[in-house]
């Protein structure tokens, strides 16, 4: 089993036929599904597209991605970035969903996928901009004597 961290992100086209309203439930179960799986990320749709970033444990990522690709949901999924990036683990996973702007996205789409950190940097800047929902409640972290 390969538990050496992994990031992924792709972006996906809605299928013929599927109505937006996919996006909700989509999310809803990817949010409890990833968190099971420790898998991090954000998924974000413009209304047409859906663009994801996902890391975690390589194999967990990897199998996701399989059942990713064959969800006939969507259609045309492009790996923008598959790369083995540490992973932050002060914190437990935190996979969020929200909506941006097709320009928006359209601009990230088009940056080079040969510069993995340019990617991750064009990601922040896509998420800061998203409408996401709300940050669950997350414990608090446990108190160190003698820490600020």
């Amino acid at each position: 089993m390969n538990t050496e961290p992994l990031h992924v992100i792709y972006v996906s086209q809605l299928a013929p036929g599927q109505d937006c309203a996919v996006f909700s439930v989509i999310s809803r179960s990817a949010r409890a599904r990833n968190l099971e799986r420790g898998i991090a990320g954000v998924l974000l749709f413009d209304g047409e597209r859906f663009l994801q970033w996902l890391h975690g444990a390589h194999d967990a990522v990897s199998q996701l991605m399989d059942a990713i690709v064959a969800d006939a949901r969507h259609t045309d999924v492009r790996v923008l970035l598959r790369m083995p990036l540490p992973t932050v683990a002060a914190h437990p996973p935190l996979w969020r969903a929200g909506f941006i702007d097709a320009e928006v996205l359209d601009v990230f789409t088009e940056s080079d996928p040969a510069d993995g950190s340019a990617m991750l940097d064009g990601l922040a800047r896509l998420v800061a901009l998203a409408d996401l929902d709300p940050v669950p409640n997350l414990p608090a972290a446990p108190h160190r004597p003698g820490a600020a």
